[in-house]
């Protein structure tokens, strides 16, 4: 299923103004086309009598100047034109005008690949076609390759339009570069032979058959498609479009080749098993610089930049992601709504009290008719590079002192709920899970608070789950947030992505968080 993304707006955007830079093209090359039909009928320029008397006789042969004849003649004596080729000479303007048209057609249709003549400008093409690549150049693929393989996300290197037709004309081969499990290793590498040709079927028996890419079974997975994206997280192509749409004036159904053709022109793409974009976190420390936007319009954008915190569990860093109003304009709103917080109970702990886990209070806040929230919400969409219709209401958190939450997991094991039916069915029985958790951070701390992850490392499972001694520590910071992931790339849910929050020692915490689910909920 492919859900209108925001940000696929700014590519669409793009492809609008491509045709348009088309049609400008078109408007030119007619008018260029019916100057030299008027030039060659001896109009006069000035004289728009001629001009409609030409307009008449477009049904007829282009006239010549005498002077053609004359070589003509001696040519044909000569022997070096014979009477067709001499034909050929007075639909020479015609010609030229249809070629034109043709090539600005293929400029249009992406998917299908083009003969090229050895007088044509190949670049002025490939530049306009090519604007989205991205080489698999050392410098970044060292934004993508980690030490260890990520089960579930692939590095693929499609080549350029132009390589190809490069090997082409000099007939050498060019080849798809996979990088499995997102690793830098030799072991891990694998080249494949790459035509102009290619389908999606044959792209997906690489992946399956070479890559051992799962691929989805309707009545045995349990987890979503998979998905190959840009590498700033666009999404591009599904397992399941059988067709790619491309939303043109006439909204022409393209077929699947063109899914090819879209990945060919983006170079360097990232399969996602799971089906969702995960951002890759590299190494601890790792730094990378996004784009992000408050409306869905991509209107008010602004650069963040995004710190691995943790790779086992995925933890990343975002500061100053909220303003100092927004923190306030939350607090004031959830504030008369605040009630001591629930929790939802494994099969093994019905019958306990939440409060054996819980001792926060909590609320949860609609963006219905709020500017400020409904702004979040994209925002938070855009960070994430999942659509607002994947997440959940805004649920909001006070800690006094001594209040904590006990470590936990924020996704659903469907063998932990089997005599819950409500929650199997909310998940699918496995299928749609919490992707994500975006953790809002409204108030500094004075002392405490933290949010432990205790697996940290991939630590084992802890045996005090109160316990904030070890672990990765993340200290409250007003306008900060963080974003961990329960499912690992592959869609499966990952155990090392317990967290909990440490009792606070001195002062007030506030907080919120955002589920992002795998799949769209209409929560909101």
């Amino acid at each position: 299923q492919r859900v209108n993304h925001p940000c696929i707006n700014q590519r669409k955007d793009q492809r609008q103004t491509h045709k348009s830079n088309i049609k400008m093209k078109k408007s030119k090359q007619t008018k260029l086309t019916s100057t030299s039909m008027t030039s060659t009928s001896n109009a006069s320029k000035g004289e728009k009598a001629d001009k409609k008397k030409q307009k008449k006789k477009n049904d007829k042969p282009s006239q010549v100047e005498p002077i053609y004849y004359f070589f003509a003649v001696v040519a044909l004596i000569a022997g070096v034109y014979t009477p067709s080729l001499y034909s050929t000479i007075t639909s020479l303007s015609l010609s030229s005008s249809r070629v034109m048209s043709n090539l600005e057609q293929e400029d249009i249709q992406i998917g299908k690949s083009s003969q090229v003549s050895d007088t044509k400008d190949e670049s002025s093409d490939f530049d306009m076609i090519d604007e989205t690549f991205l080489e698999c150049n050392d410098e970044n693929l060292s934004q993508f390759l980690h030490d260890e393989a990520v089960i579930g996300m692939h590095i693929l290197c499609f080549p350029s339009k132009k390589e190809v037709l490069k090997s082409k004309n000099n007939d050498k081969d060019v080849e798809l570069k996979i990088y499995k499990g997102s690793v830098n290793q030799r072991s891990s590498f694998s080249q494949f032979d790459f035509t102009e040709h290619m389908t999606m079927s044959d792209l997906k028996q690489i992946l399956d058959t070479k890559i051992a890419v799962e691929m989805y079974n309707k009545q045995t997975s349990i987890k979503q498609p998979w998905a190959i994206f840009s590498s700033d997280g666009k999404h591009l192509v599904g397992e399941l479009e059988n067709k790619y749409y491309d939303h043109d004036d006439d909204d022409e159904e393209k077929d699947v080749d063109t899914a090819i053709q879209l990945l060919q022109n983006h170079g360097m793409v990232i399969l996602v098993e799971g089906g969702s974009w995960v951002w890759p976190g590299v190494r601890i420390g790792f730094q990378r610089i996004v784009e992000v936007s408050s409306d869905e319009q991509q209107n008010s954008k602004r650069n963040i930049t995004i710190e691995t915190l943790s790779l086992y569990p995925l933890v990343l860093s975002v500061q100053d992601f909220i303003a100092e109003h927004e923190c306030t304009h939350i607090q004031n709103k959830a504030d008369p709504s605040m009630q001591y917080s629930g929790v939802s109970l494994m099969d093994k702990d019905k019958g306990r009290p939440a409060s054996d886990f819980r001792t926060s209070q909590s609320a949860f806040l609609d963006s219905k008719g709020d500017d400020i929230m409904l702004g979040l919400e994209w925002r938070t969409a855009s960070l994430t590079r999942i659509h607002r219709t994947y997440q959940e209401l805004t649920q909001v958190l006070r800690y006094g002192e001594e209040e904590k939450y006990s470590a936990h997991l924020d996704w659903f094991d469907r063998n932990l709920y089997k005599q819950d039916k409500d929650t199997l069915r909310l998940i699918d029985n496995g299928r749609r899970n919490r992707l994500a958790t975006v953790f809002w951070y409204l108030s500094d701390v004075e002392e405490g608070g933290h949010t432990v992850f205790p697996r940290f490392n991939k630590a084992p499972q802890p045996y005090n789950f109160d316990d904030c001694t070890k672990g990765l520590l993340v200290k409250p910071q007003r306008g900060k947030v963080i974003v961990f992931y329960s499912l690992t790339p592959d869609g499966r849910g990952d155990p090392l992505s317990l967290h909990g929050a440490c009792a606070v020692k001195e002062g007030i915490k506030w907080a919120a968080n955002k589920w992002v689910w795998n799949s769209p909920m209409n929560f909101v």
